[in-house]
């Protein structure tokens, strides 16, 4: 069951994640020949990834409720269900997800092109649905004005590592694309995307490493990084910042190395290795951050040290 509730969670920071990023990538990326914002990305597939949201997000929570309760799923007790849905922040922060990720789902597909008003909806939505996975963590733990403080630490966080993976997502989709061929006009969209991700990855790993800063500050006390025994939760808290530091060197190098080669190659008309050494290195970056999320949903159902 525990396995379960950390496979369903990793499941979650994933789909939502992506939802998020993925609608603001459509808000920031430029667009191609056709107007298109972002190529790679239909509106029937985000439209699938929030439905898939909803289905995890509602599996999760009968898991969760199940593995508390220490009953099997037929045996649940549905008052007791309704009850922390409608009596209880989780619960009502589980139905805002819901009826969020509906709402970009609805608006996915009823409308096929995207104007700035789908645009708005979906990335607005898509963060409101994000969000609330700071309920089922720590953040919303702590009291007080300390635990508004935390609680806001952790949704910064949330959104800003959604927008990081939805950006490699896109860039991913964009360079192993299964139909259309890597054309010297998809490059050029993609390199011009990738040189306009740069600001927005700046921002983003400001906002990751300040709000990162803020959780130890309310999860680990001086003492407990000294002592002869440390806990599982902080030798999976080295790991998940030994993997985020892998993502800054990647990205660091994709900035002042790959992406100037690309748009030195893509004018040059020798595109095949730059584009063969940026395949690799996306793709390692995306295996980072998902064992990254791995780790942050192992994390979240270990108690951290300063509440021992």
């Amino acid at each position: 069951m525990d396995l379960a509730v950390i496979a369903l969670r990793w499941t979650l920071y994933l789909l939502l994640g992506l939802v998020f990023g993925l609608a603001l990538f459509n808000v920031y990326a430029p667009s191609d020949d056709r107007g298109d914002h972002s190529p790679s990305l239909s509106n029937k597939k985000l439209a699938l990834l929030s439905l898939g949201a909803i289905a995890a997000s509602m599996l999760a929570f009968t898991v969760q409720f199940a593995a508390m309760a220490g009953t099997p799923w037929p045996e649940m007790d549905l008052d007791a269900v309704s009850a922390i849905l409608t009596q209880t922040a989780l619960g009502m922060a589980i139905i805002v997800r819901l009826g969020a990720l509906l709402i970009v789902a609805l608006t996915c597909l009823t409308l096929k092109s995207r104007p700035r008003s789908f645009m708005a909806t979906t990335t607005l939505a898509s963060g409101v649905a994000l969000a609330t996975l700071a309920w089922s963590g720590h953040g919303a733990a702590s009291e007080g004005t300390g635990g508004w403080v935390h609680l806001f630490a952790d949704i910064l966080h949330l959104l800003a590592a959604g927008a990081w993976i939805g950006a490699i997502a896109a860039f991913l989709a964009g360079l192993f694309h299964p139909t259309q061929p890597t054309t010297a006009s998809r490059l050029h969209w993609l390199t011009r995307a990738l040189i306009r991700f740069g600001t927005v990855g700046a921002i983003t790993v400001a906002i990751l490493t300040v709000t990162g800063v803020v959780n130890m500050v309310f999860l680990i006390r001086a003492e407990d990084l000294t002592a002869r025994a440390l806990t599982l939760y902080l030798y999976l808290l080295a790991a998940k910042l030994a993997a985020f530091g892998g993502m800054l060197v990647l990205a660091t190098l994709h900035k002042f190395r790959l992406v100037p080669a690309l748009e030195k190659a893509v004018v040059q008309g020798a595109t095949f290795e730059v584009t063969a050494n940026l395949r690799r290195s996306i793709l390692l970056e995306m295996i980072l951050a998902l064992s990254v999320l791995g780790l942050v949903a192992w994390l979240g159902t270990l108690p951290p040290p300063a509440s021992l």
